[in-house]
This record gives C-alpha cells, structure tokens and sequence, in this order.
C-alpha cells in the first residue's frame, strides 16, 4: 500500500512539475516579441501580415495563444485578403516539450473575408481539410521517419475543430453583377475534424446576399460528415439544409447520404434527396463518375401530387383570375435522366396538371452539331380553364392598336419553332399527340403534330385533327434562313361542318352543310399580319347539302318573274335556301378571296357565278346568275309562264357587309332589270305603232340611251 500511494504521489508531482514548466516557458516568453519576425516570414511568402492587437496565452479551459485585430494581405492570386477581430488558436501539450508549435483548434472572432478569383474561392473552401489531423497511414509513415531525416517542422496545424463567429465572406466578383455578392453573420463549426473516415460534425449559417435578390437569403446546415484521405472520399450524411427568403416558406432539402470518390474516375453518388416548401416535396438520386469527356450521370426526379394553388399562395405568387375557379388545384411530375457531357435523355416522362396527364420522352445531343427528338402524348387539354376567351371589343381593340404592338421579327413562329432552332446545324424531330384540344368554342381530337428540322428549316409533316364533325391534314415548310420567314402550306379538308364552324367563330351561322377542300398556297412575312398580307393561295371547294338560313335564293328568282309577268308574288316563302353541293374555284390574294367560278341550284334553278370577299373591309360582292330550266321552279316554287325568263340567265347580285348580310342583301343584277324593262317597253310600243325595222332600231337606240346601256 506505501508502495502504490508512493508512484501515485511521483506521478502527481511530475504532473504539477511539467505544468509549472510549461506554465513558465508560457508565461516568460512575451509572444508580442516575436511580431516581427513573424511579420519577416509571411514576408518571405510574399505575404503581409499586420498584427495589430495583442498576443497572449491562456492556459483555460485549454492551452492557447489568442491573436487580436490582424490583417493578411498579398499580391499573391492565390492568397484572399483577411481580417478579423479575434483568434484563438488551441495548442497541444506535448509537441511543446518538443519545442514544436501545433495547433488543433482554431476559433475566428468577425472575420472578413474577400475573394477576389476563382483560385481564392477553392483554397478558402478546401482550407480546413488542407489543416486537418494526418490520417492513419499518413501519421503512420510520418512515425517511420528514418532518424537522419530532416528535424521536424517548429510549426504544424491539425485542427480538430474549427469554430468561426460573426464573420463576412465575400465571394469573386461576377461579370453581370450589379452588386457584391456575399456571405454575412457566418456561423461555422466544424467538430472532430479528421481525415480517417471518421464522421465529424459540420453546422454553419449565414446570409447569403445577392443584387438578383430582393433580400438576403438565410443558410442553415447541418451534416454528419466524413473525409476518407486513403480513397480520396467525402460523404455527408443526414445532410439537412434551410434556406429562408424574407416572408417567403422556408426551403428544407434533406440529403440522406452524398458520397463523393476523387480518384482516376470521379464518382458522385446522391440519394435520399428531398426538397420540401410550402407543401411541395421533391424527390430525386443521383449518380454520376467521370469528367470533362468522360462524364456519364443518371437519376430520377419525382414530385408528388400537390396542392398547387396553395403552394404558389403561401410563395405569395399572384394568379390572374382564370375562367375556371378550379383550374391549377394540383400538379405532379416524374422523370428519369440519363446522358453524357454531349448527351441528355428524358425517359418516363409523366406530368399532370389538373385532368391533364401528359407522357413522352426527348433525347438531346449536346455536342457541337446538336440534335433533338420529342415525343409527346396528352389528353385533353382545355385550354378554356386557364385562357379567357377574346370578346369582340378585344378583338377590335388588338385590330386598332396592331400597327404599334407588333411582334418582332420572327416571333410570330417562335413558340413552334423555337425548340427546333435550337440544333442550329443539326436535325430535330417532334411528335406530339393529344386527345384532344379545346380553344374557345373550338374543340380538336386526336391532334397529330410531326415536325422536323434543319439548317433554319422547318417542315411540319403532318398536321392533322378531327374537328367539327370532319377533319383537316396539312402540311407546311417554314424557311427561316432569310431575313424574313418564308411559309408554303397544303391543306386538305373532310366533311367538316360549317355550321358548327361558324357558331365557333362568330356565334352564329348562316350557313350549313359539309365542307370538303384541298388548298395549297405560300406567303412570306415576320409577324400575322405581313403574312396575311402576303397570303397567296388557290384551291378547290365543294360544299355538300348546303343550307343558307338568311334568305330564300328561290324567293328572289320568283320576285324577278313577278316583276317582269306583272303578277302578284308569293308570300308564303321559307326563311332560307336548301341548294345543291357547291362547288367552287378559289384564289385568295392577301385579305381579299376571290371566287373564280362556283356552281350549285334548288330546285330547277341552276345557279352558278362568282364573287369577291374582302375580310380586310369585311364585306362581299356575290354575282349569283340563275337559270330555270322547266316552268316551274320547283313543287312548291313559283310558275313561270314568260319566256324572257325561262331558260334564261338572270343574275342577282348579293352585296353587303358582314355585320349587316341579310335577306336584303341579295336582289335582281341592275343591268339585267334596265334590260328586261327596256325589252317589255319596245314590245309594247311595237304593238300599238306597228314600227317599221329602221324606227325599231332608232326606237332600241332612244331606251338604250334612257336607260343607260
């Protein structure tokens, strides 16, 4: 027993005889002194060093040297310039006996940091690793050290912990920037640090400002972390990061684990990645190895089902009042990634939006001749939820103030032809599919769209719907290689109904039946209207069981006979006009369509003729000639009993503007009348004046004169 309490008594005693030791060597040496010297050798490395607080030691709760006010710089492009208020460096204990400096802590009090390049950013970044505790095999070799080698060095840093308060980072200037960019009220601790695979402990916050921003955006990380210097590996695990804009929702993303291996084959590998705020989640992994050209990534990204109008109001994003109140209630999206440094490919693809499920899938090459293919397939979209449709005032409105607000030249094809621009010199090739279309009263299904494109050319394929009880399929090429685009077009039409059409695009309709048509055509122009301007186009028509619904064509026909017989006409006409198929000759030239020849009939009339439609004036000249063949224009028609008028062509001319077409829109050809009057009159006077052949002929000449002819 006198044996243990006397080594116990020898170790205590050598333990206060080493801390009076070590408190001495402390305490003498004033570390003030030794400002110069330490200000010669940052010198040497072209450093300079101005201490200008003061320097002195602490022995609680550990043994350290604290450091005031000092500032760093250097002309160096690898050297940031620094200053802080207060440090404290921890020392450890036994390299002192060795007459060795090591420092194993580090505590920064308002330190300001200002980055200047590129090159001071990632050596500030990786700082603390550089002064991180050697690994075990590293320490290892360091303790195998032949005795003839070199002394080891007065001064050496394996920080363990890293501590820093109330600081400022500012980061490299940017070219666009209007501003600085920076990093403030940084917290930064850094627990356990080692090189050993080992997890330590990394916290920091701090505001991020930016002149891009409207306020500064505040950080917070936590992470339990590990450096692996034998396999060149950092992880992090359990990785939680806030990010917080003013009165915005805070941002959450969470990160189960991020390994990253810096080796002959860089890997990074990220999964458990999810980003929460206001509501919306987002789910995604990650992998990708290689650099430069080697690169090669893939991963998924989900996002559930959310309550999108929710979430866009807690971010306090304002939406205009759309037609349906129930518009934007949820959205959901998942796709895979796969690609390259010179490739990306979108598999998988499913977004939704509401009642609208759209599917496909892209591939992109990135290398210099680029290329793209897109494919798309959606139901229905209903686009009268989100776009209110344009009343009439609105379109008047656009029409008067056209000449000012034009689109630029070329966005008049830009949302179509935007994407395939894209590859430049390479090719691109969309296909897209949807179940249907719905635009104001205008409803598509079974939408097809095929596009291809190169070298500033876009040929649409294939355009194709089933629309208004019939369908359309057309076909396009769109040369955007001069200085104004440059469009030829064919357009073939199937049993579309025209009534339905027009209640489409006016409201009301006139006219019935079903359209059949094929036109082909060109034009050229940067905005709607120098296309429509330019407009050349040709093709034919034929109408099938027409109706017209204004006016009675028979009607007017019979009126003319009465005239001309002196006999009362009838009274008890239908509202409108149930022809025979049209069929009809057009060219349209600008705004303007000319009907070059058209045919039809009711009845025992034949009707043929032709015509002009200007849409810039919204008006139209209709020359309708007529002919009965028979005495009698149909079963419920009129009897016809003169022979001026049976089997003859007898015009009506049908002439009006848009807003006023109606039953009085159409009557006898005038030159036709004056003709038929002066025929009656001759007769007459030729009967009660028995004339000769040469007073008949004065005769004829005297009407033609009164009349005009």
């Amino acid at each position: 027993m006198k044996a243990m309490k006397w080594i116990i008594g020898s170790l205590v005693a050598l333990v206060l005889l080493a801390s009076i030791v070590v408190a001495y060597l402390v305490f003498a040496i004033d570390p003030n002194s030794y400002k110069p010297q330490l200000a010669e050798l940052a010198q040497e490395q072209d450093i300079a060093l101005n201490i200008e607080g003061e320097l002195s030691w602490q022995l609680l709760p550990s043994l350290a040297l604290s450091v005031g006010a000092t500032q760093i710089t250097s002309p160096r492009e690898d050297i940031p310039q620094i200053s802080f208020e207060q440090a404290e460096l921890s020392l450890a204990w036994l390299p002192l006996f060795k007459r060795q400096v090591s420092i194993k802590a580090i505590s920064l009090e308002a330190a300001d940091i200002r980055l200047a390049t590129a090159q001071q950013a990632s050596n500030t970044a990786a700082a603390p690793l550089a002064a991180a505790p050697l690994g075990t095999k590293q320490a290892d070799s360091a303790a195998e050290t032949p005795d003839n080698a070199d002394a080891a060095p007065a001064f050496t840093l394996a920080i363990e912990r890293l501590e820093i308060n109330n600081s400022r980072l500012q980061l490299p200037p940017r070219g666009d920037a209007t501003g600085p960019q920076q990093l403030s009220d940084i917290k930064l601790l850094v627990q356990g640090l080692n090189l050993d695979g080992e997890s330590f402990q990394l916290e920091a916050s701090f505001n991020y400002s930016d002149p891009a921003l409207p306020q500064p955006l505040a950080v917070k990380l936590d992470s339990a972390a590990s450096v692996a210097q034998d396999t060149q590996t950092i992880t992090l695990n359990n990785t939680a990061l806030e990010l917080l804009l003013a009165d915005r929702p805070p941002i959450e993303i969470n990160i189960a684990s991020l390994s990253a291996v810096h080796s002959k084959v860089p890997h990074l590998e990220v999964s458990g990645l999810q980003i929460n705020s206001a509501g919306a989640r987002l789910q995604a992994s990650l992998s990708a190895q290689g650099v430069d050209k080697a690169l090669v990534f893939n991963g998924d990204i989900t996002v559930p089902t959310l309550a999108l109008r929710k979430v866009l109001s807690k971010w306090r994003v304002e939406l205009p009042e759309l037609p349906d109140s129930k518009a934007l209630q949820q959205t959901s999206l998942a796709l895979k990634l796969k690609g390259s440094n010179d490739h990306l490919a979108i598999s998988d693809l499913v977004a939704t939006l509401d009642d609208i499920t759209v599917t496909g899938s892209t591939e992109l090459s990135l290398a210099p001749t680029r290329d793209i293919t897109l494919q798309l397939q959606s139901s229905t979209i209903d686009l009268n939820r989100y776009i209110g449709s344009t009343d009439e005032s609105d379109s008047t409105d656009a029409k008067r103030s056209g000449a000012t607000n034009k689109p630029a030249a070329g966005l008049i094809f830009a949302p179509l032809v935007a994407p395939l621009l894209w590859v430049g010199d390479g090719n691109a090739s969309l296909d897209i599919a949807l179940e249907g279309l719905k635009i104001d009263a205008i409803a598509a299904e079974n939408l097809q769209i095929k596009l291809e494109a190169a070298n500033n050319i876009v040929h649409i394929k294939q355009l194709s719907a089933e629309v208004f009880d019939g369908n359309i399929d057309a076909s396009a090429t769109l040369n955007l290689q001069g200085k104004e685009a440059k469009v030829k077009f064919t357009t073939a039409i199937g049993a579309l109904s025209v009534e339905q059409a027009l209640k489409a695009m006016s409201g009301e309709a006139a006219l019935s039946g079903r359209l059949g048509a094929d036109f082909q055509g060109q034009s050229h122009g940067n905005d709607a209207e120098q296309l429509h301007q330019h407009l050349a186009a040709s093709g034919e028509i034929k109408l099938a069981q027409p109706y017209l619904s204004t006016f009675n064509i028979e009607q007017s026909y019979c009126d003319i006979a009465a005239l001309i017989e002196k006999t009362p006409g009838k009274s008890d006409w239908p509202q409108g006009s149930q022809l025979q198929d049209v069929q009809a000759s057009i060219d349209i030239q600008g705004k303007q369509v000319f009907i070059r020849s058209y045919s039809s009939g009711l009845g025992n009339i034949s009707l043929s003729g032709k015509g002009l439609v200007d849409l810039d004036r919204e008006r139209f000249d209709l020359l309708a000639i007529s002919r009965l063949n028979g005495d009698q224009t149909s079963a419920q028609g009129c009897l016809v009993k003169s022979k001026r008028v049976r089997n003859k062509d007898i015009p009506i001319r049908c002439k009006d503007s848009f807003a006023k077409a109606g039953g009085g829109s159409c009557k006898p050809d005038g030159d036709f009348i004056k003709q038929v009057l002066q025929d009656t009159l001759l007769e007459k006077i030729q009967k009660k004046s028995g004339l000769n052949k040469e007073s008949e002929e004065a005769l004829k000449g005297l009407l033609k004169g009164l009349f005009g002819g």
